[in-house]
């Protein structure tokens, strides 16, 4: 999963899941939009369906892309959770925005 990334959409969403880019587009696989919630440590992030009706892989044009890049541990940890083989990477805690 060595292609897992993160992608800010010009519309403010963060997505991630497991990309492949083309010369104008991002074609993203388990794609699971970033949510943040308040909990009693403070703001933290969650993961959510991205498009949950839409059957295979969702095509992401690259002029609807501000930004990309790779999760840190906590997140890729969180991912790889429910779409990985559930393989931890060590040192990663809770997620938590400080």
């Amino acid at each position: 999963m060595s292609n897992v990334k993160i992608l800010k959409l010009m519309s403010g969403e963060e997505v991630i899941g497991e990309v492949t880019t083309t010369d104008a587009l991002h074609v993203v696989k388990n794609a699971t939009s970033i949510i943040y919630q308040q909990t009693e440590k403070g703001l933290g992030a969650g993961l959510a369906p991205y498009m949950p009706y839409v059957e295979g892989d969702i095509e992401i044009r690259d002029a609807a892309v501000a930004s990309f890049g790779v999760p840190g541990k906590e997140m890729l940890n969180q991912y790889n959770s429910i779409f990985g083989a559930g393989i931890v990477i060590a040192g990663a805690n809770e997620m938590a925005i400080s």
